[in-house]
């Protein structure tokens, strides 16, 4: 695409696709762009680059949690850890997710090219997923955590498949 003289470059990628950031990779070389936009904030890209396998996923969780000041900062810190133990699932599955952001990040910085980071900061959005939906965001935290819940969950299923 291009916009008076500027030549626009735009692609669409899958989050846990390796050849998402081939493609990233490969169009970034060929095309050697002089700025290069991502949705994500500083602070999410830090964490992308930084080594999976380093991160104290239970302790970061825990404080999080503890030092949660409000209701929306705990529910943003219980979004973070539901998001995070997913994360680590899709990892343990062999996908890894931010590969495209980490290629883009990585050819950026050999070619020279302005990295602009172009989305809020992460914990934002965390908090606005929490206030949307907090009952079942408990609810659905509750079910994983809460071996008593679970069970009466799975009953009330049984019960309706029976009824119904």
């Amino acid at each position: 695409m291009r916009y008076h003289c500027i030549q626009v470059f735009l692609i669409g990628t899958a989050h846990v696709s390796r050849k998402s950031a081939a493609d990233v990779r490969a169009l970034m070389q060929q095309v050697k762009p002089t700025h290069v936009f991502l949705e994500l904030d500083a602070e999410r890209a830090a964490k992308l680059r930084a080594d999976a396998s380093n991160d104290p996923l239970a302790s970061n969780l825990i404080n999080s949690l503890l030092n949660s000041k409000n209701s929306a900062s705990f529910g943003a810190s219980v979004v973070e850890m539901f998001l995070r133990l997913l994360y680590n699932a899709m990892r343990a599955a062999g996908l890894v997710q931010g590969g495209e952001f980490v290629a883009a990040i990585e050819e950026s910085e050999k070619i020279g090219a302005e990295i602009v980071y172009f989305d809020r900061h992460y914990r934002t959005t965390l908090s606005r997923i929490a206030q949307e939906a907090p009952k079942d965001v408990m609810s659905v935290l509750k079910l994983v955590l809460d071996p008593k819940e679970r069970a009466k969950a799975e009953s009330e299923l049984n019960l309706k498949e029976f009824v119904g």
